[in-house]
């Protein structure tokens, strides 16, 4: 049996080095962290065994290197395939331009401007932390388009 407690977890994926993660409880930060592939299935499996959980990805895009791109995609593939058997998680791909075009990233600015922009908008405790301050803006790019409230 559920428990009636909703989570949104948004993750950045990555092939080379650890996932970032940020974990919402309806509209409100819960947790984060980063956690390799196998760090993260057990993660997800505790939360997708008792909670009503959507998970939110960044979609793989083709950036310079195909080969990371088909990399990413077994990686956010290794995410869906087990959510797909649970009917209490759902699974949504975000566009990198989608959410980056939201928050004004998108666009030619420098590396350093795209990063003081994501020091303002993410919560200070994840400053030298940039894997975590996109899966924090995936998510709320989530929540603030769905309009969900805490």
């Amino acid at each position: 049996m559920k428990i009636e407690r909703n989570f949104i977890i948004a993750i950045d994926p990555a092939w080379a080095k650890p996932y970032g993660v940020v974990i919402f409880e309806n509209s409100e930060w819960f947790d984060d962290g980063l956690y390799t592939y196998k760090e993260l299935d057990k993660l997800l499996e505790g939360y997708w065994n008792n909670y009503y959980v959507t998970i939110v990805i960044e979609e793989p895009y083709l950036g310079m290197n195909p080969n990371t791109l088909l990399k990413l995609g077994y990686a956010v593939g290794g995410i869906i395939m087990p959510a797909s058997l649970f009917e209490n998680v759902t699974v949504e791909l975000i566009k990198p331009m989608h959410w980056k075009l939201y928050f004004g990233l998108s666009g030619k600015l420098s590396k350093g401007v795209r990063q003081q922009i994501k020091n303002q908008l993410c919560p200070k405790k994840f400053l030298q932390k940039p894997d975590i301050q996109d899966s924090y803006l995936i998510g709320r790019y989530y929540i603030e388009k769905h309009r969900i409230r805490g």
